[in-house]
């Protein structure tokens, strides 16, 4: 967790001393689920983008918690995702669809999970390095002084884990829906 904050307060604090050069502040909310689905809700996303000729590179810290509770099939759980990483974008056309980007990356993520269900209990806490994905589409309107809204969708992944039985792959940690703003 304390890496998390480390860069989510560098994040804030490179955005406002340099909000006017090439390195652009952003935030955004999105609908998330983990690997599983037993979890979904809302994540809040902030970072910076600074360009380099025709590649974006983004500098992101990204939050999303949930919980699941149910009397039908007796799951109680709590998850809490934290992810900071790095994606470099690209426009992916010049023509017609000229504001869809795509983005790859490597991203740092916590995961605390405590779950307790009918068959199963899991009470987890990992840290990796793992991918990070991102597909948008930066929408052509400027809101107010200049900051835009972009639809993307986020992913993490994969996961592989070894038991002593098996192993079980995941191949996206979390997926997540959204709209961000660019300053």
């Amino acid at each position: 967790m304390k890496p998390f904050l480390f860069f989510f307060v560098l994040i804030v604090f490179v955005a406002n001393v340099v909000a006017q050069s090439k390195i652009k502040p952003f935030v955004g909310g999105y609908i998330n689920m983990d690997a599983e689905g037993v979890y979904f809700g809302l994540a809040v996303k902030g970072g910076i983008n600074y360009q380099v000729k025709k590649t974006n590179f983004s500098l992101f810290s990204q939050y999303f918690g949930a919980s699941v509770k149910s009397q039908q099939y007796n799951d109680n759980g709590v998850l809490r995702l934290a992810t900071v990483g790095i994606t470099a974008e690209r426009f992916l056309f010049k023509e017609k669809l000229k504001r869809l980007y795509a983005g790859l990356g490597l991203c740092y993520q916590y995961r605390f999970e405590n779950y307790q269900g009918a068959f199963i209990i899991d009470n987890e806490k990992r840290k990796i390095f793992t991918g990070c994905y991102k597909l948008g589409y930066l929408l052509s309107k400027n809101i107010n002084d200049g900051a835009r809204l972009a639809i993307e969708l986020f992913g993490t992944g994969p996961y592989n884990e070894t038991f002593d039985n098996g192993s079980y792959t995941e191949v996206l940690t979390q997926l997540g829906l959204g709209i961000k703003i660019l300053f």
